[in-house]
């Protein structure tokens, strides 16, 4: 396991880029909390992560994408979906969306959907580029455990089962809200930095 420190403007590291292809799971930064990323279309590198939390199986795992171009390739989108999406993106709103392609299949919910959100940081977007597809967004703990805004609160049985661990300062702490967009109804699961009435003033104003 290697440190990096990463501040905002700094290049890509490329050897962070190399440890995702080679199915690595690196700590990296982003706009809520640290995340534990891996490349989401590995199953190996996907399994490495549930088995590092103590996750179980049949509980999904939200993942990051770049862009609007991402969603449109790899996600259906609902008018009201594309509607939050144009809104909250980037930033931190996870909408749970059904997949166009195929995803390991512990990833996706009851319903066969999965969690996707265009963080408001440069690296996970910028690795997401970098690879071609999208990246786990798990919070970088053990299940159940605090939500780590600095390296220093990652636990460190986490930290030795990780391959590299970006230091890119304090994070904002905040996890994202999760919306189920997959029906006809949109289902608020979890209420985080976006409140429940911004949402409401975008879908009904």
């Amino acid at each position: 396991m290697a440190f990096l420190v990463w501040r905002k403007g700094d290049l890509l590291p490329q050897i962070l880029v190399e440890a995702l292809k080679r199915d690595g799971i690196v700590v990296i930064p982003t706009d809520t909390l640290y995340a534990l990323s891996v490349r989401a279309f590995s199953d190996q590198a996907v399994m490495r992560i549930y088995d590092l939390k103590g996750r179980e199986r049949g509980k999904p795992m939200s993942l990051f994408v770049a862009g609007e171009r991402d969603l449109e390739r790899f996600f259906h989108l609902s008018s009201l979906a594309t509607n939050l999406a144009k809104t909250w993106f980037p930033g931190p709103l996870t909408l749970v969306l059904r997949p166009k392609v195929p995803f390991p299949p512990f990833l996706l919910g009851p319903g066969g959907g999965v969690g996707v959100r265009v963080p408001n940081h440069p690296l996970p977007r910028a690795l997401v580029r970098a690879l071609g597809e999208p990246l786990t967004a798990t919070s970088a703990n053990l299940s159940g455990g605090k939500d780590p805004v600095t390296i220093s609160e990652l636990p460190g049985e986490l930290v030795e089962g990780v391959d590299l661990v970006v230091d890119g300062g304090r994070v904002p702490g905040l996890p994202s809200t999760v919306v189920d967009c997959t029906g006809d109804i949109l289902k608020v699961l979890r209420e985080g930095a976006v409140s429940k009435a911004e949402l409401e003033g975008i879908l009904h104003g």
